[in-house]
């Protein structure tokens, strides 16, 4: 959970832009290289079977591919992300209608 959290805050610093971005991407490759530096460390002692790791690593770009070939499609749940254009359009200038929100 905690390099998911780090992940999102670094990309978001990169993803400004600006003068920082550069500290951004600079923490970010140390993250990764903190990273690497664990998984040699749990290699190298034993602590974590290679088997398991790799099935672990394995496990989120597969569970990934696989749920977004499976899922819902963007807008197929969400009647709000189904209105067409000229309705959002509306909405930006009058606000939006009060059966817009009901999805009626």
């Amino acid at each position: 959970v905690l390099n998911l959290w780090a992940l999102a805050y670094v990309g978001r610093g990169i993803l400004a832009g600006g003068r920082r971005a550069r500290v951004w991407w600079l923490l970010g490759a140390l993250k990764m290289m903190g990273l690497l530096a664990v998984v040699y460390w749990l290699l190298k002692t034993e602590a974590a079977p290679v088997l398991a790791l790799v099935v672990g690593y394995a496990a989120l770009p597969l569970g990934t591919s696989v749920a977004s070939y499976v899922g819902p499609r963007p807008g197929e749940d969400d009647p709000e992300l189904q209105r067409d254009a000229g309705d959002l359009a509306a909405d930006l200038v009058t606000g939006p209608r009060p059966d817009a929100a009901s999805g009626d």
